[in-house]
C-alpha cells in the first residue's frame, strides 16, 4: 500500500468518493449484487425485527434502501464520512415505507457509536478502516444482546490486475485474520465469497471505472502521459479475446453474532 498517513488517506477517500457520488450507482454493479446478497444473509439469520439499525458507510444508499424496504418499522441510523450523500440516500429511501431514517456523519474510527442497535451493518466500507480491532470493539459495545454484525468487504484477489502492474493497493485480511480479529467479540454465523471479472474495452476504461466508483482512493500520485502509456502496455496481458480487458472483484460477506 502506498506510504501515506492515515489522515492523508482519509482525505483522499473523502475527496474521491465525493467526486464519484453522481456516477457511483451506474457503475458499481458488483457492489449492488453484494448489497442484495448481504440482505439475504441478514434475513436468514435475524430472528426479530430490529428496533434500531446502525449502518456504517452508507454511501449513496445502496444498502440503506434495502434495509428501509426490508425493515420498515426500524429506526435506521446511516453513517458516512461524506455528508453530501444524504440527498442521494433520501432520494432512494423516500419511496420505501420506512419513515425513520437519520444520519450520523463522521469517521467511525473516532466518533462514538449509537447505543443498543440490534443490527450493525456495512456494505463495502470496512476495507478503508486503518484500525479494525478498535472498530470491532466499538461495534461490540454498541450492539444489544445477541445483536448481529453483518458486513461485506473484499479479499486479496480484488483488483489483482492493478496490484500486479502498480505493486500497490489495499491489503485485505484473510479469513483467518478476520476470525482472529473478531474472535474476542463475535461468533461467526455465515460467510460467502466469490471472484468475478468484469471487462472493459481498454485499460483506460478500467481506470475510468475505478474513478467513477471512487475506489481509486489509495494513492495521491497523479497520472502522467508516460506512466499511463506504461500502464496501458502492461495491461495487455489481461486482455481476453471476445471480452476485453478484465478487472477482478473478490467480494466477501460475513454475518457475526455478538458474544454474550
Amino acid at each position: 500500500m502506498p506510504n501515506t498517513s492515515p489522515v492523508t488517506e482519509k482525505k483522499l477517500i473523502y475527496k474521491r468518493f465525493e467526486k464519484a457520488l453522481s456516477t457511483y450507482d451506474k457503475h458499481a454493479t458488483v457492489q449492488f449484487r453484494m448489497a442484495e446478497l448481504l440482505l439475504k444473509l441478514i434475513n436468514k439469520h435475524i430472528e426479530n425485527t430490529p428496533t434500531q439499525i446502525f449502518e456504517i458507510g452508507c454511501g449513496t444508499g445502496v444498502v440503506t434502501e434495502l434495509l428501509c424496504t426490508q425493515f420498515p418499522q426500524s429506526h435506521i441510523i446511516a453513517n458516512d464520512l461524506v455528508q453530501q450523500v444524504e440527498s442521494y440516500v433520501r432520494q432512494k429511501t423516500n419511496k420505501t415505507k420506512n419513515s425513520s431514517l437519520s444520519f450520523y456523519f463522521g469517521d467511525i474510527e473516532s466518533i462514538p457509536f449509537p447505543d443498543n442497535s440490534q443490527l450493525i451493518c456495512s456494505g463495502a466500507t470496512l476495507q478503508w478502516i486503518a484500525e479494525l480491532d478498535n472498530v470491532f470493539q466499538k461495534i461490540f459495545n454498541a450492539l444489544s444482546t445477541n445483536g448481529l454484525f453483518a458486513f461485506s468487504t473484499f479479499g486479496n484477489e480484488n483488483f489483482k490486475e492493478i496490484k500486479q502492474i502498480n505493486n500497490s493497493g489495499l491489503i485485505y485480511p484473510t479469513d483467518i485474520e478476520m476470525l482472529m480479529k473478531t474472535a474476542p467479540y463475535f461468533r461467526l454465523l455465515d460467510s460467502i465469497e466469490w471472484s468475478e471479472g468484469i471487462h472493459f474495452q481498454s485499460p483506460l476504461e478500467v481506470l475510468k471505472h475505478m474513478k467513477l466508483t471512487g475506489v481509486n482512493s489509495v494513492s495521491a500520485t497523479g497520472w502522467t502521459k508516460e506512466n499511463l502509456n506504461s500502464f496501458t502496455n502492461s495491461y495487455q496481458c489481461f486482455k481476453t479475446d471476445g471480452k476485453g480487458y478484465s478487472l477482478t472483484y473478490h467480494p466477501k460477506l460475513y454475518i457475526f453474532e455478538k458474544i454474550i
